[in-house]
This record gives structure tokens, C-alpha cells and sequence, in this order.
């Protein structure tokens, strides 16, 4: 078959393709919902969803309502909630931006998944502010790295270092800069240690002939 010949198939089945993995997702949602549930119908569903293709910026809406419900549902149900991380991040969409900053604000009691949500919306975002250049990421993660818990921000800066060193190559002066200002001036002594780390290992990137 052809070039040309794929690509003919190829746009026939596209839309089909697209509706089946809407379908999963609406089956998926449902099962989430029902109260009499069990965790194989949602490890099912989530599989199907899974097998059923691949994600586009159409299914946005409701990739994201299927999240909310999973995160309902406790632990037993975050192989689901992680799917749809897993499905969001290869879409990377600016419209993900709000929902991304309500993820990583959600709490609830014994949410073992928490810190992979929080892990997830951290890296999209960097990700975002990396490919995207939006100032609206920029200014999440400049919040996300002022608030007052230590630990969640030594990891953003754990994150945001491993996004810039996976999609970007060389650090710009700006990002230098925040790594900077957190090694100087953050109030704890881990954070700063972190900080001054992922400095090092910028000027390694950057300057191959620093060694260890």
C-alpha cells in the first residue's frame, strides 16, 4: 500500500477512532459513578480505555470529569485516576492549565494518591511553561514554589528541574535564576541544598567539561 493509500486510511478511521475512545471514556465515567461498583468493572473499564486509542485535545472535558469522579473513589480506584494523568500528559493542552492547579489543591482524608497528582500536575505545567511559553504556567509554578511547605517545595523544584532538563537541553538565564533565588534565600536548609544540586547539575548540562 502506498503513502498516500495509508494516509486515505488513515483519515477514514481517525474519526472513529476518536469517537470509540469518547465511548470508553463515557463507559468508564459511568461505572464510576454507579454506587454498586466493583474495583474489576473499574479496572476493566480503565483498560478498555486504555486499548481504545489515543487521546485528542476533543476529549479534554471529559478526561477531566473522569479524574474528578476517580479521585472520589479512594485508592482503589487511582489506577483509573493515574490512566487519566497518564492520557492528559500526552496531550499537554493549555485548556488543562485550571484544572491542573485544582488537581494539585485537592484534598481529601487518606489520599494515598495525592502526591502522584500533585507529582503529575507539576510536570504538566512545567512542561507547559517549557513548549507552550505560557505566562499563566509560569506564574503557577512561581506560586507553587512560594508556598509554605517545605517538602512540596523542594520536590516543584525537583520537578521543574527534571522537565527543563527532558524538553529544554539548555536552562535559560531566567530558570538559573529561580534555582538561584531558592538556593540563597529559601528559609529551609534541604530546600536550599536542592536548589544549589539542581544548580550543579544545570551547569553540567550546560558545561560538559564540569565534572562531578
Amino acid at each position: 500500500m502506498s503513502e498516500s493509500e495509508w494516509e486515505a486510511v488513515e483519515r477514514r478511521l481517525a474519526p472513529i477512532l476518536r469517537r470509540q475512545y469518547h465511548d470508553a471514556l463515557d463507559a468508564l465515567l459511568a461505572v464510576l459513578k454507579d454506587p454498586q461498583r466493583e474495583r474489576q468493572t473499574v479496572w476493566e473499564g480503565t483498560s478498555r480505555l486504555q486499548a481504545s486509542g489515543i487521546p485528542e485535545p476533543e476529549h479534554i472535558s471529559a478526561l477531566v470529569g473522569v479524574a474528578r469522579q476517580a479521585r472520589e473513589g479512594g485508592i482503589a480506584y487511582a489506577h483509573a485516576e493515574q490512566a487519566i494523568f497518564e492520557a492528559l500528559t500526552r496531550l499537554n493542552h493549555s485548556d488543562l492549565l485550571p484544572f491542573l492547579a485544582e488537581a494539585y489543591d485537592y484534598t481529601r482524608a487518606h489520599d494515598l494518591f495525592a502526591g502522584r497528582r500533585r507529582a503529575y500536575a507539576m510536570d504538566m505545567v512545567a512542561t507547559m511553561a517549557i513548549r507552550l511559553k505560557l505566562p499563566e504556567a509560569y506564574a503557577w509554578l512561581g506560586k507553587i514554589l512560594a508556598q509554605p511547605d517545605a517538602k512540596r517545595r523542594g520536590t516543584a523544584l525537583m520537578i521543574i528541574y527534571e522537565a527543563f532538563d527532558r524538553d529544554y537541553g539548555d536552562f535559560t538565564p531566567e530558570m538559573q535564576t529561580v534555582f538561584q533565588r531558592a538556593s540563597q534565600a529559601d528559609p529551609d536548609r534541604r530546600v536550599r541544598q536542592t536548589a544549589l544540586a539542581c544548580l550543579l547539575r544545570m551547569a553540567q548540562a550546560n558545561h560538559p567539561e564540569i565534572e562531578e
